[in-house]
């Protein structure tokens, strides 16, 4: 029952403190089991179980400028980007690379707002796991679904 183990993490974070109850409050069983229950949760419940699921992965990399802003000097120089990836998988060779988002926005804003952070989460982990990333997903717990980018394709 999704619910009941939707229901058991939560209450296992409060109790390691990765939450305290008034975060755990906000936290919507209902909106993470629609989750579980969709394609998208679906496989990447299929890649977990097959060890193939990343979630919360740090990274760091070096990104020339001009890759950052046409705008910027197309020099070797490099700068330093920081982030976390909600999730990733692997998928018969290639990424499923995903990340969830909790605005109260429709479809093109989310698009708009974070397509250029899908962007360079593409290109961070095809450089750093020399696969290609076939396919960018946003899930909306708003909107309870998913929204799928354009095929990224990688620049040579």
């Amino acid at each position: 029952d999704y619910y009941e183990f939707v229901r058991s993490f939560k209450q296992l974070q409060i109790e390691k403190g990765i939450f305290d109850k008034e975060e755990a409050a906000v936290i919507s069983v209902k909106k993470i089991v629609t989750m579980l229950k969709s394609p998208l949760g679906k496989r990447m419940v299929s890649a977990a179980e097959n060890q193939l699921l990343y979630k919360e992965q740090q990274f760091s990399a070096g990104i020339k400028p001009s890759e950052l802003d046409n705008n910027l000097p197309n020099t070797d120089d490099l700068i330093i980007v920081q982030g976390i990836i909600d999730a990733f998988f692997s998928e018969d060779g290639e990424i499923v690379l995903m990340d969830y988002k909790t605005d109260h926005a429709d479809e093109a804003t989310i698009k708009g707002r974070y397509n250029a952070q899908m962007e360079y989460y593409a290109r961070i982990l095809e450089q750093l796991t020399g696969c290609k990333v076939k396919s960018q997903i946003f899930y909306s717990f708003y909107l309870g679904k998913e929204i799928s980018l354009e095929s990224h394709e990688t620049k040579d």
